[in-house]
């Protein structure tokens, strides 16, 4: 009889889906309520029992709630002094656990929004190298997280495009280039001077390759920042600008199927821009030198 009553003082009841498999976790959570231990955990009232088996006989949720893992370790000390201390030293080392990983897992975010908003700067200001610095240390703190890979995107997009700019840049100073020759050509020809033609032919020819190799190198990198971030800007009209340069050299020389495809590409990135002109409603505005010390722009217009 002792150990009876000594069980049934400091011992666990006994679940009742271990003596009885298929009993329902409502029932059983009910059941437990009633035989708890300390008074404090069981059913305050007659009519608080009475309420939740009117609950679980009508299948609606019922107000007791299950003890978890922590919740039977922590009473089953309180019931038995000699488990409270072990059990307060686990409770501890966890606690101190949580708080080490809450520090560190905050300062691991003060780091991580600090570089990415110090990068995010960076590659508004056009500073790419310092920008680039700061997402790589941002990514090492957060590879997944999803705003880096929406910076990681659009810093891609802005090297690209950076480089484009620069490729674009020769491509402009290489078609200059190859107007001056034409001008000077022109102008030895009609006055009959015929020295010095073939160093203007070896440099137009030079122009004309590096005219050709700044058109490509700018067309793929403002592509690649496209394919980066679709809504560069910059990338966009630099790549409309280059087509509507196809379009008019497929124009002068009579070229319709070609004519068609660079309209549909100039359309696409830069319709805005160009779509009065390819409509043949508008003007185009180019920058030239004004004899009369004017503003130095003229207009260019396409006529159908």
């Amino acid at each position: 009889l002792p150990d009876l009553l000594r069980a049934i003082r400091e011992g666990s009841p006994v679940s009742p889906r271990k003596l009885v498999r298929g009993v329902d976790r409502d029932l059983e959570t009910i059941v437990l309520k009633c035989l708890q231990k300390d008074p404090g955990h069981r059913y305050r009232r007659a009519a608080d029992l009475a309420e939740d088996c009117r609950r679980y006989l009508a299948g609606q949720p019922i107000l007791a709630r299950p003890v978890g893992p922590l919740g039977r370790l922590w009473r089953r000390a309180r019931r038995t002094p000699s488990v409270a201390i072990p059990v307060a030293a686990l409770v501890l080392v966890v606690a101190c656990g949580l708080g080490t990983l809450a520090v560190r897992e905050a300062t691991r975010r003060h780091r991580l929004s600090a570089e990415r908003d110090a990068s995010w700067k960076a590659l508004s200001s056009g500073r790419h190298a310092e920008a680039v610095g700061h997402a790589e240390a941002a990514r090492r703190l957060a590879p997944e997280d999803a705003e880096m890979v929406a910076l990681d995107a659009r810093m891609r997009a802005e090297l690209s495009a950076a480089a484009g700019v620069e490729a674009f840049a020769r491509y402009r100073a290489a078609q200059q280039a190859i107007a001056d020759l034409l001008k000077r050509w022109e102008e030895r020809t009609a006055s009959g001077e015929g020295e010095g033609l073939g160093d203007l032919r070896s440099a137009a020819q030079a122009s004309e390759e590096a005219r050709e190799q700044g058109f490509s190198e700018a067309a793929s990198r403002f592509a690649e920042a496209l394919a980066h971030w679709p809504a560069h800007a910059l990338a966009r009209e630099r790549l409309g600008d280059l087509y509507w340069d196809c379009y008019l050299d497929a124009e002068r020389e009579g070229h319709v199927g070609d004519q068609r495809a660079y309209e549909m590409l100039v359309r696409q990135y830069a319709p805005a821009k160009y779509a009065s002109m390819l409509d043949g409603t508008g003007e185009v505005r180019i920058p030239v030198e004004s004899p009369t010390g004017g503003p130095p722009e003229a207009y260019l217009f396409r006529e159908e």
